[in-house]
C-alpha cells in the first residue's frame, strides 16, 4: 500500500479528510454549514505530512504542484463563493481537498473537484429544481437552479 515512509506522510492530509468526512457530511446535511473545527485542521495536518514526506525522500516539487491545486481552487471557489453560489465552508474544504490531492497529480483535484461539482448539481435539481414547464415533445425546456439564499428564504 505505501511504497515508503515518505508516501505514508504525504496522505496525512487524505487520512484526516476521510476520517472527518462523515461528521462534515452529517453537519453539512442537517445544519446546512461545514464546521472549521473539521475543516481546518486539514490545513496544517496536510502541510505538515507533506513537508516531512519531502525531507523523508519524496522531494519538494509534488508540495509545489500541490500548493498551485491548492491557490487556483481557492481562487475559482471564492469568485464563485462572491457569487452566492457557495459557502465559505466549501471553499475552504475544496482547498484543502486540493491541497490534499495535489501532491499526487495535478489532475486529481481537477476530476475530484469536477465530480464533487456534478453531484452537487444533480443533487440539487433533484432537491431544489426541477422542470417547470414542459414543450410538446414531453422534453423539459426550463430547468429552475436557485440559490441558498432562495431556499432559506422559501423555508
Amino acid at each position: 500500500m505505501f511504497e515508503n515512509l515518505s508516501s505514508l506522510f504525504s496522505a496525512l492530509g487524505l487520512g484526516y479528510l476521510v476520517l472527518t468526512a462523515w461528521p462534515l457530511a452529517k453537519t453539512d446535511i442537517l445544519e446546512r454549514r461545514l464546521p472549521n473545527k473539521y475543516v481546518l485542521p486539514a490545513f496544517p495536518i496536510t502541510w505538515l505530512g507533506q513537508l516531512l514526506a519531502g525531507v523523508t525522500g519524496a522531494g519538494f516539487v509534488n508540495m509545489l504542484w500541490a500548493l498551485l491545486a491548492g491557490v487556483v481552487t481557492f481562487t475559482l471557489s471564492l469568485l464563485i463563493n462572491r457569487l452566492g453560489l457557495l459557502g465559505m465552508g466549501d471553499v475552504k474544504l475544496m482547498t484543502v481537498m486540493a491541497l490534499a490531492l495535489g501532491w499526487f497529480s495535478p489532475l486529481l483535484p481537477i476530476i475530484a473537484l469536477g465530480l464533487s461539482f456534478l453531484i452537487a448539481g444533480v443533487v440539487a435539481i433533484w432537491r431544489y429544481g426541477g422542470c417547470q414547464a414542459h414543450d410538446r415533445h414531453g422534453s423539459c425546456t426550463r430547468l429552475v437552479f436557485t440559490t441558498s439564499a432562495d431556499n432559506r428564504a422559501r423555508a
